[in-house]
């Protein structure tokens, strides 16, 4: 067989067969942000509703669709920069995505009424870091990414019911691929609901709902309390990857906090970043069922607008990487570093988190 290319690419692929459970998040108005945290100012945000999955996806589910793709796990995905949307624009094996000639990703792009005539090569000539350039579209420029989907299993990791460890870039294919949306770093925080509660600032109620330090591994889903909506997980466990970039920032936004956090970085109004080609230990990711049809046509309209915000976020927000915000000033490298996917990528920025010694931005007393 060969390459599947446009609609090919996710025909026959059933996302009921993943075993998602979903939780509904009323339409309404909500307060979001808090008074000490200047990248989340205190602001009101609407919603129509959307469903959220009950879990964080894991091991198992990944590896459900892993066996729907049947070897042709790499998929070429267009990523919306203006939107935050995401289509499949085919799916292969590496060595097959890799051969797309210029032309026939002219072809599809003007299939997605966006022609664009791009000179002669194929897409491995061009990916850089984990991407090609990105195409230069007017008002809505659009970044080609190659992205192989695969499972992460370091020891300790590889529980059918633990979170499975991605990048953005993954967790974003892996949701356009069956459908599916990576919720906002707004829509996320309206889902986890009563956990914006004072109360969690105690740490013997955080421990009901997240799995934190001491800790030497992630957690199986849902062994924790759920919220009032019956999502577990929102707090702890692993950092959960949003579809938008977090404001003043060019990296993806990170909310939850995750299973190497102290207690007084696990909170619901925490927003942080990271590059979105890099995975790690603490890093997974959560589906939206979205209320419209998406397609590779409707992907580069503007977005539905579900929310209206009222208020601003400040622009300038730091870059801080998952590790640094989790981690207290510590001289001891307590965890294992991370594989890294790409062997040419092996270098500090996979193992900075395990080795700098960083202090959490949020605690005071370390400020």
């Amino acid at each position: 067989m060969s390459v599947l290319l446009g609609a090919q690419a996710t025909a026959g692929l059933n996302v009921a067969l993943l075993g998602l459970n979903w939780a509904g998040v009323p339409a309404g108005t909500y307060e979001i942000g808090a008074s000490d945290q200047p990248v989340n100012p205190i602001r009101q945000v609407a919603t129509t509703g959307f469903e959220l999955a009950k879990t964080t996806t894991t091991n198992a589910q990944l590896a459900a669709a892993l066996r729907q793709f049947e070897g042709k796990n790499t998929v070429l995905m267009a990523e919306s920069v203006r939107d935050r949307r995401f289509a499949i624009l085919a799916r292969g094996t590496r060595a097959e995505i890799g051969k797309i000639s210029d032309q026939t990703l002219t072809e599809l792009l003007v299939t997605m009424n966006l022609p664009r005539n791009i000179s002669n090569g194929k897409v491995e000539d061009r990916a850089v870091k984990g991407a090609l350039k990105t195409f230069d579209l007017g008002s809505n420029p659009v970044t080609i990414v190659p992205v192989t989907l695969e499972s992460h299993l370091p020891a300790g990791f590889d529980r059918p019911n633990q979170p499975a460890l991605v990048s953005p870039f993954e967790a974003s294919a892996f949701a356009a691929v069956f459908g599916l949306e990576l919720p906002t770093g707004e829509e996320w925080e309206i889902a986890a609901g009563d956990l914006r509660d004072p109360k969690y600032l105690n740490e013997e109620e955080l421990r009901r709902v997240a799995h934190l330090q001491p800790a030497n591994t992630t957690a199986d889903v849902g062994t924790k309390d759920p919220n009032s909506l019956g999502i577990y997980d929102m707090l702890g466990n692993v950092w959960a990857v949003m579809a938008n970039l977090l404001p003043g920032s060019v990296y993806r936004e990170l909310r939850g906090g995750s299973w190497v956090n102290d207690p007084d970085c696990v909170r619901a109004v925490f927003r942080l970043n990271d590059h979105p080609a890099d995975w790690y230990v603490n890093v997974g990711f959560r589906l939206v069922r979205p209320q419209h049809s998406l397609n590779g046509v409707m992907i580069f309209q503007a977005r539905i607008p579900i929310f209206k915000e009222i208020g601003s976020v400040p622009e300038g927000s730091p870059d801080w990487s998952p590790w640094f915000c989790p981690l207290k000033r510590r001289t001891e490298e307590r965890f294992a570093p991370p594989v890294a996917r790409n062997p040419e990528k092996k270098g500090e920025r996979y193992r900075r988190g395990f080795y700098l010694e960083e202090q959490c931005p949020f605690n005071r007393e370390n400020s």
